[in-house]
C-alpha cells in the first residue's frame, strides 16, 4: 500500500493533537495537584537553562551563544590536566574549536540542579559528543557508556532576569 500525503498530514496530526492533550494533562496535574513540584521543575528548568544553551551552541557551532551563557569572570577547569581557563581563554578555545568541525553531535543529560544560595545554583551533568573534524575525521569525546561528568555553578543576573555561568568542572574524575 502506498501512503499518501494526506495520510502523512492526518498521522501528524494525531501525533500533534495526542501531544497538546498530554502538554494538558501536565498543566492541569500541575495546577491543582502539585503547584510546588511544578514550580520546583519550572526554577530548575530556568537555571539549567544556560547549560543547555551551551550544548544546543556545540551542536550550531555558534561561538556568540556558547560565550552569551558565561558571566564576567567565568572560569573553566578542566579536570582531566588540571588545568583553569579565564573567560577569554574560553572564548578563544571555543572560537578555535568551532572552526575546527564541521559538525557536533551532543548527548547530555542533567542529573542534578539545586539551589546554593540565595543567587546561586549548582548544575551536574553527564555528556558525551561526537565531533566531526572539518578534514572529515571523527573525534568522541566520552561515550554512552564512560559519558564525562561537569559541575557548573550559576549566578542569577538580576538585571538580566537570567542564570549565568561562573564556573566549568569538566572531567571530573578523569586523569
Amino acid at each position: 500500500m502506498i501512503a499518501k500525503i494526506g495520510d502523512t498530514m492526518n498521522v501528524n496530526r494525531m501525533k500533534l493533537t495526542k501531544a497538546i492533550s498530554l502538554a494538558a494533562l501536565a498543566l492541569l496535574f500541575c495546577s491543582i495537584r502539585a503547584p510546588l513540584a511544578c514550580a520546583d521543575d519550572a526554577i530548575d528548568e530556568k537555571i539549567a537553562e544556560p547549560v543547555q544553551n551551551l550544548f544546543l551552541a556545540w551542536e550550531n557551532l555558534d561561538h556568540n551563544q556558547y560565550m552569551a551563557q558565561w558571566a564576567p569572570g567565568a572560569t573553566q577547569y578542566d579536570e582531566r590536566g588540571h588545568r583553569r581557563r579565564d573567560l577569554h581563554e574560553i572564548s578563544q578555545r571555543r572560537s578555535a574549536d568551532f572552526k575546527k568541525y564541521r559538525h557536533v553531535e551532543m548527548n547530555y543529560r542533567i542529573l542534578e540542579t539545586k539551589v546554593t544560595g540565595e543567587n546561586t545554583a549548582e548544575v551536574r551533568v553527564e555528556y558525551f559528543m561526537n565531533l566531526m573534524r572539518q578534514d572529515g575525521k571523527e573525534v568522541h569525546d566520552g561515550s554512552e557508556s564512560k559519558p564525562n561528568q561537569e559541575v557548573y555553578l550559576l549566578v542569577y543576573d538580576a538585571n538580566n532576569q537570567r542564570w549565568l555561568i561562573t564556573e566549568n568542572h569538566d572531567y571530573l574524575g578523569r586523569q
